[in-house]
């Protein structure tokens, strides 16, 4: 629809009608109406040192904290630590967990989650010492920024001793240990 056509429909002499500045307003905002916003995608969990070594067990969980509302995710990045993009159209349902790993194959086998929604393989690996991990949407805008560490106050058993990083809860910030 063409903001023109709905300027001539709303304007009612020199001022616009309370329906028609909401009708504006829709319209300007509508892109995102019926969707979660951005944000509510968050870096949920991060294994980046599993106890047996193996790049092929490593992942990153994103999550969906939106209780109603999808989010297209199509052409976001991973662009500090490893690297993945997105395909178009790709979806993450309200509530949904999904994981980014370097082998697909490798990870189920290991861990035998084959209900588990996968979003990809990445290039790039996980440091074991600490690094950034940042996913960007597809205009380039940070969503979600986690620099992880072996050291204290991160949680060193993190580090080769086997537990992941996870937020404990995902609204939370996840900027710091």
């Amino acid at each position: 629809m063409e903001l023109s056509s709905i300027m001539r429909f709303q304007k009612s002499g020199r001022n616009w009608t309370a329906f028609g500045l909401t009708v504006l307003l829709l319209f300007f905002l509508g892109q995102n109406l019926g969707r979660a916003a951005d944000t509510d995608i968050v870096i949920n969990e991060i294994m980046y040192h599993p106890d047996t070594d193996c790049e092929n067990e490593e992942f990153i969980e994103i999550y969906n904290r939106s209780a109603s509302q999808s989010v297209d995710i199509g052409n976001w990045q991973f662009i500090d630590g490893i690297y993945h993009t997105f395909p178009p159209g790709t979806i993450l349902g309200p509530g949904q967990f999904a994981v980014v790993c370097e082998n697909i194959p490798a990870f189920n086998d290991f861990y035998g989650t084959p209900t588990l929604t996968y979003l990809g393989q990445w290039t790039g690996k996980l440091a074991n010492d600490g690094e950034p991990v940042e996913l960007v949407n597809d205009l380039l805008q940070t969503i979600d920024r986690v620099r992880y560490n072996d050291k204290r106050p991160w949680p060193i058993s993190a580090d080769g001793d086997g537990p992941s990083l996870e937020l404990i809860n995902p609204n939370d910030d996840n900027t710091s240990a």
